[in-house]
């Protein structure tokens, strides 16, 4: 295709869209003037509807004040009679002065002392004795004047009493003059009705519908809204756009009927001059296009011999072609050239230190995580002993003794054991020592374990905790995937104040869905992708310690990636958050009846056996001796095996229950080591649990070979309950 018809290709696509842009723009422009117009005409029949309101208000001013003529207090009727008369002035308005039991006592279109009628609506006298305000009655056919009136009527309050109604009587006429006076268009057509619908005043034909109620189409449109706009047709067959309102005060209505002919004729016009003209213009822009296309794709060709000889690497000639921009390109394929060289070495001098800085970058990443572990490993000793020693004095201590100190104590070695926790996940994750094992394994047991423990924590803070039974295999690393659910569980649990925790699965296909549900505090829609950043709390500005480190869901996130398992995220700020991993299916098990939602045992259980305890570490020994005598659980607490045996020779009840050994005990081997010599003594296999503070890949594998249960430093006395619980029968 030659450039010319390109070029003629690229004039049609802009002329398409500005073409489609116009239509849109007219339609646009047709429709914001429909809308005015309506909009104007319902201004117009609200302004009305508020004229009406302030012609009523003025004769309920005018009442109140006659109400206040001391000839009402006094009685002389016929001296207020003259005072009303001379009070009024327009014709079509009089003044009725009615007694409670609504016999009308003086009427300015009587002589007094000429015999009256009884008021013909006496609702409307017990409404204002009731209420003790203006009332202002429907449309009805005047006792004397045997023609269409409006009353309306305010009470004459003496002593806390209603003596008389005083009542200003109107014709329709009266109203028809505010109309008058809003110099309205004599093709629109404006209806008054009161309150039961009826029509009072008609501009049109006023003789054959006033005392008649409003069109069907209207009365349908008053039971659902006070005011609005529809089209229909009127009486007298006419297709109008209409608008009612009611008057705020009054309660009487409204209603203006312009033929939409009228109302969109002016609209009609300009859009069609607006769409001619814009036709006009774009005719003009393709015969210009057209003209100018030849003219530019003549020089543009010229370009493709200098772009051939830059591709070669040859010189390219300076042609000037008469076209500014086609010169300045030739110009520029010139210098291209030598500047296309200069730019490709400094790219690659960019490259090489880009590469050294990221070489760098790694290698600092690893130092931060190997001193992560260093420092992780060395603290927990003294974190663990300090743990203990702690929870053996709060124990020791009478209740009303402990004050704020203890728990604010207490707090600052939680977030210690969660700093180090996190730490050493971290640096876990980041110098890639976390190996997978996957295998198939039951989901239930896992989701069991779980919610036993977050089950007692959520109802420590007044949570409600569910969970739902699984019975399903799966296929990941158990232990991975249990410390994903702790943490997601974690979070959970410190930022919901009220409602509860639901922890459950669903399938979806060939996976299972394990989900995190609670009513917390949620999650903006902007800020679900910041959650998994290392030290990002929703909520924590401030970073409190009370609501954690913000590292949780990063280590999820991490975990997840390795497993290459998906977490996906939603969230309603304010109502809760709903957290989901998915596993693949593997086939189902065996029935389990257990329920996930049973309670968790509390309290301190009776010993049915001795623990003996084994570490290197005086500290740790005596944070555990400590702790072991306030439970009440007899202990050998011992730095060495063979100190262990001597002591199991000396004392032979109760019988050996449980060895916990610290893994590196230096000179005598490692925890298992110990276990095992201790368990050939004794002559039968003592359960045993390991204990450690260091990152070895293959522990886990081993301790599960050898039937050992495992523990990480530094271990909280809730820990250290739970284990014992687990593994003393």
């Amino acid at each position: 295709m030659t450039l010319r018809r390109r070029l003629l290709l690229l004039v049609l696509s802009l002329v398409i869209p500005a073409s489609l842009a116009s239509a849109s723009a007219t339609y646009i422009a047709w429709s914001g003037g429909q809308y005015q117009a309506r909009r104007t005409l319902q201004s117009t029949t609200r302004a009305v509807a508020l004229m009406i309101d302030h012609r009523f208000s003025g004769m309920v001013k005018l009442l109140q004040a006659l109400a206040t003529s001391p000839f009402l207090t006094d009685g002389n009727l016929a001296a207020f009679r003259q005072q009303a008369i001379d009070a009024v002035h327009e014709k079509d308005i009089w003044v009725v002065l009615t007694a409670p039991s609504a016999q009308q006592l003086v009427n300015t279109l009587r002589p007094f002392g000429e015999p009256l009628p009884v008021h013909p609506y006496p609702d409307n006298v017990r409404k204002v004795i009731e209420s003790r305000q203006p009332v202002i009655s429907n449309l009805f056919i005047g006792p004397i004047t045997a023609q269409y009136t409006i009353a309306v009527n305010v009470p004459v309050i003496r002593n806390d009493k209603v003596l008389y109604i005083l009542g200003m009587g109107l014709r329709p006429t009266v109203l028809a003059k505010v109309l008058l006076d809003q110099n309205l268009p004599a093709s629109w057509g404006v209806t008054i009705f009161d309150h039961d619908n009826t029509i009072a005043v008609r501009t049109r034909s006023p003789e054959r519908f006033v005392g008649q109620p409003v069109s069907f189409a209207l009365n349908q449109q008053l039971r659902q809204h006070n005011e609005g706009l529809f089209e229909h047709p009127n009486r007298e067959g006419t297709l109008v756009v209409a608008a009612y309102s009611h008057a705020p005060r009054s309660g009487w209505g409204v209603i203006i009927g312009v033929p939409r002919t009228e109302l969109m004729s002016s609209l009609n016009l300009s859009v069609t001059l607006v769409l001619a003209i814009g036709l006009a213009l774009i005719s003009m822009g393709l015969v210009f296009a057209t003209v100018a296309a030849r003219r530019i794709a003549g020089p543009i060709a010229a370009l493709i011999g200098p772009a051939a000889a830059l591709g070669r690497g040859e010189t390219v000639p300076m042609i000037r072609h008469g076209l500014r921009e086609v010169d300045e390109v030739a110009a520029a394929l010139a210098a291209a050239s030598a500047l296309l060289q200069q730019r490709l070495d400094e790219r690659n001098r960019a490259e090489t230190a880009l590469h050294r800085a990221k070489i760098e970058a790694e290698e600092n990443n690893r130092a931060k995580s190997r001193f992560l572990a260093a420092a992780s490993h060395d603290l927990r000793q003294p974190l663990m002993a300090a743990n203990l020693f702690f929870e053996s004095l709060t124990q020791r201590l009478p209740a009303e003794s402990q004050g704020s100190e203890v728990q604010y104590l207490r707090k600052s070695l939680a977030a210690m054991n969660e700093l180090l926790e996190v730490l050493f996940d971290l640096s876990q994750v980041d110098t890639g020592k976390i190996q997978v094992h996957d295998r198939d394994f039951p989901l239930g047991p896992l989701l069991d374990d779980l919610a036993d423990a977050w089950m007692a924590m959520a109802g420590a803070r007044g949570l409600d905790f569910r969970a739902i039974p699984a019975r399903v295999m799966v296929h990941s690393d158990p232990a991975l995937i249990k410390r994903i659910l702790r943490n997601l569980l974690d979070n959970a649990l410190k930022f919901t104040e009220t409602g509860g925790i639901l922890l459950g699965c669903r399938r979806r296909g060939r996976d299972i869905a394990i989900q995190v549900w609670d009513t917390g505090i949620g999650i903006p829609a902007a800020k679900l992708t910041q959650i998994f950043e290392e030290f990002y709390q929703v909520g924590n500005p401030g970073r409190d310690r009370n609501n954690g480190l913000g590292l949780g869901l990063s280590i999820v996130d991490r975990l997840a990636r390795v497993l290459g398992h998906p977490v996906r995220v939603r969230s309603v700020e304010g109502r809760g958050s709903l957290f989901e991993i998915r596993l693949p299916l593997v086939t189902l098990p065996p029935a389990d009846p257990r329920r996930l939602s049973r309670p968790l045992a509390t309290g301190v259980p009776q010993w049915r056996g001795r623990v003996v305890v084994i570490d290197n570490d005086t500290l740790v020994l005596a944070g555990l001796k400590a702790i072991f005598e306030v439970w009440g659980c007899p202990t050998i607490i011992v730095t060495g095996p063979q100190a262990a045996w001597d002591e199991l020779c000396r004392c032979l009840e109760p019988p050996v229950a449980l060895i916990l050994a610290d893994h590196g005990l230096a000179e005598v081997g490692t925890g298992g080591d110990a276990i095992l010599w201790l368990r050939a003594r004794l002559g039968w296999p003592v359960p045993g649990v390991i204990m450690t503070g260091e990152a070895i890949d293959t522990l886990t594998e081993i301790c599960g070979h050898s039937g050992f249960g495992l523990i990480q430093k530094p271990v909280t006395a809730n820990r250290l309950l739970e284990t014992l619980r687990a593994w003393i029968p």
